[in-house]
């Protein structure tokens, strides 16, 4: 699963053969609204763009 969506991380300095820390947003119909993959292991998506994307979601759900 982790290759399909890309997060694969087979080998850098901070990570062996795991997935890159990655957000997903993904409406009913299984589109994904919101992707974020991290660079690196510390790398995540900010709080304030995923609750963003959420509420984009929910406006056009309404």
């Amino acid at each position: 699963m982790i290759k399909s969506y890309g997060v694969y991380h087979w080998l850098g300095f901070d990570a062996y053969n795991i997935a890159r820390p990655a957000t997903f947003v993904i409406d009913k119909n299984l589109i994904i609204q919101f992707m974020y993959v991290g660079s690196h292991q510390l790398d995540l998506a900010k709080h304030t763009d995923i609750v963003a994307a959420l509420k984009r979601l929910e406006a056009t759900t309404n």
